[in-house]
């Protein structure tokens, strides 16, 4: 290119009338002769800025998934993928099916390109949503994956070719918000799950594991203090002696049950 642009500044772009029929031709500054009806010079042009440009991430995504034999497969293998998760346990097979086969779709025709990336960033937000009530780990990522994928469908293109400046903007801000989504979710599931591993502070069940004292024999019934509290208890195992320590290892009802601490 820049050694085109070299060239060109020593050449000149005439045009004139032959046979009925307007011509083109470029000939060195020096030799511009004849009748012509319109002149253009170079002059400097190898100085010009060089913009490269390419296709933008919603005319590459829709090159790939719109070829018929991508398209076709995907439909299959989304199919088999979709019923060998109906009999396994677990949803990630079912998900990734369920996926394929959507974008299987997309690229048959079945629908718009907007409306297929409104559904997929609306399914992506939803599964994400469930993985707060699942906790299984891929439904964030799945839905991580669909609402940047729906994102960059629906990147609305003035012109079918984009500078590298503007497609590099384009998946940057794209890719550091799906990250954003996922970091964001995935701290809020790891929170929920912290909170539901965690023991009650109130209630019975506070009880479970703690370390009391029989305050009368135990053979099988007697009694215990734990925390401050005195409780029935019944022992599972050989006999527990007034004064001994006891662990309580579960309940019926409001009787404590009980083993000798080791």
């Amino acid at each position: 290119m820049d050694e085109l642009l070299r060239i060109l500044e020593d050449k000149v772009l005439i045009s004139y009338r032959e046979e009925g029929e307007i011509r083109w031709r470029l000939v060195d500054k020096n030799s511009v002769i004849g009748n012509y009806s319109g002149k253009w010079v170079f002059k400097d042009i190898s100085k010009s800025k060089i913009i490269e440009v390419e296709e933008g991430p919603q005319i590459k995504i829709l090159k790939i998934i719109t070829n018929p034999l991508i398209s076709i497969l995907m439909l299959v293998f989304g199919l088999y993928i979709f019923l060998i998760g109906l009999k396994t346990p677990g949803f990630g097979a079912e998900i990734l099916g369920a996926i394929m086969i959507f974008i299987s779709l997309i690229g048959l025709g079945f629908m718009g390109v907007e409306i297929a990336g409104i559904i997929l960033i609306l399914t992506g937000f939803i599964l994400t949503l469930l993985e707060l009530k699942t906790h299984i780990g891929i439904l964030v990522l799945a839905g991580t994956f669909l609402i940047i994928l729906g994102s960059l469908m629906l990147i609305p293109l003035s012109k079918f070719l984009l500078t590298s400046e503007e497609v590099s903007k384009i998946w940057m801000y794209t890719l550091f918000t799906g990250a954003f989504i996922a970091s964001f979710f995935m701290i809020i599931v790891y929170k929920v799950a912290s909170v539901q591993r965690r023991k009650p502070h109130v209630g019975v069940e506070k009880l479970i594991g703690s370390v009391g004292v029989a305050t009368t024999d135990i053979d099988p019934r007697g009694e215990v203090r734990v925390m401050g509290e005195y409780w029935s208890a019944k022992t599972l195992g050989r006999k527990i002696r007034k004064g001994e320590r006891v662990k309580i290892v579960g309940r019926e009802g409001l009787t404590l049950i009980v083993e000798k601490q080791k």
